[in-house]
């Protein structure tokens, strides 16, 4: 975690050299990155770019990256010190507040990770703009996301590793018929229609999302040539050239794991694989997973109901659902993205300009439709099933 924090996450550098053909500039190389008013390359660590982002004026994103970097881990320590005091406590009162506790870390764990999905994002846009020979965009992943991301990983499968403490002496009825959602038990009858339903639902959202642009980057050649001193005619030849159309990027969840990966097997770089591993497997095929086991969870508690067969397994699927939906990230992802765009203001007086696209909002709509059927999925389960019942209290 500490590496993760102060070590360097990124770097970059862009610069544009004009055709020889152009008169006075033809054939000079010119700097674009210009960090606090020096020509050169950017280089960030996550403690670096929250009082960067703070003094020019992006404080929304310098309080979310500040919250999911520094406030949480603070709080997952605190939640688990708690969680494992009062385990063995003889109070009732205190072995509830354990388990609350580690429940609780076990749910914010992975909202340590939103920069890490922004930077991979922002490594994807980046490295799309390189046009050479008019432009040159390097850009490293440094040794601090290798660092934070083998922190953020190995954070959530550690903290779903940590067993819940008993409640001693906590009164249970055998009858679930309570439990679930208020108004909604004749929705529990048809579960199986209902997860159906609900499950097509998030494939669109799902399809859609991924595959649409999240983010947008673009070079502002009126303010670049503005921060140059270039003379402002130089627009009118910088359009002519179609430069704007060549500076212009776009990037889709789906476009950018396969680059990614692709661009690990070309350069075995570690961390290429590590981005693409976060975006593709946790964002990805986790988040499928997960709703194809909660499908299978309630078509066995259908099953179950009417025919009185397969409620051996819902124990088993939901407690598979719910260790994967931790490991899930798309929720984690959509949140980087927005971080992202509120973050960007930094590079916004170099010419750099990143904005969210529709796609997010897709993507959005997804992670609300699979946290629905994750609850109902649930509490239908309670409400059919005395096991289910006990399993879904078991696990949260």
């Amino acid at each position: 975690l500490i590496p993760g924090l102060f070590s360097k996450d990124f770097s970059f550098n862009i610069a544009a050299v004009f055709p020889k053909a152009i008169p006075i500039v033809g054939g000079t190389r010119y700097q674009i990155t210009c960090p606090r008013h020096h020509p050169g390359p950017i280089r960030e660590s996550t403690r670096s770019v929250v009082p960067l982002l703070w003094d020019t004026g992006s404080r929304s994103g310098a309080v979310l990256i500040f919250t999911f970097a520094f406030v949480v881990p603070v709080a997952k320590l605190v939640l688990l010190a708690i969680g494992e005091l009062w385990r063995q406590s003889p109070e009732p009162w205190k072995v509830r507040a354990a388990r609350r506790s580690i429940l609780s870390v076990q749910v914010v764990s992975k909202w340590a990770s939103p920069d890490m999905f922004a930077f991979a994002l922002l490594y994807y846009l980046l490295r799309s703009l390189s046009v050479p020979p008019l432009l040159e965009s390097l850009q490293v992943l440094d040794v601090g996301f290798t660092c934070y991301n083998i922190f953020c990983v190995s954070s959530v499968v550690s903290t779903m590793s940590v067993t819940l403490p008993a409640v001693p002496d906590e009164p249970s009825s055998p009858n679930p018929s309570g439990a679930g959602w208020p108004g909604l038990h004749r929705a529990y009858t048809f579960v199986g229609p209902c997860a159906v339903a609900l499950s097509l639902t998030w494939g669109f959202f799902f399809a859609r999302g991924i595959t649409s642009p999240v983010l947008s980057m673009y070079l502002n050649t009126d303010t670049i040539l503005e921060e140059l001193g270039l003379a402002s005619s130089l627009s009118s030849v910088v359009d002519t050239l179609g430069l704007q159309a060549l500076v212009s990027s776009d990037v889709s969840l789906w476009h950018a794991t396969s680059k990614l990966w692709s661009w690990f097997l070309s350069s075995g770089e570690l961390n290429l694989l590590l981005a693409s591993t976060m975006l593709g497997g946790l964002g990805l095929a986790a988040t499928v997973l997960d709703m194809a086991l909660l499908l299978a969870a309630g078509l066995a508690v259908s099953l179950q109901a009417s025919l009185n067969v397969g409620g051996g397994l819902v124990p088993a699927l939901l407690k598979a659902s719910h260790f994967v939906k931790h490991l899930a990230m798309l929720d984690v992802c959509a949140t980087g993205v927005v971080v992202l765009s509120l973050a960007a203001g930094i590079y916004r007086e170099q010419g750099m300009m990143i904005q969210m696209q529709y796609g997010i909002f897709y993507v959005i709509a997804s992670e609300l439709v699979h946290n629905l059927t994750f609850y109902y999925v649930m509490s239908a389960a309670a409400f059919n099933s005395p096991k289910g019942a006990k399993r879904a209290s078991d696990e949260g």
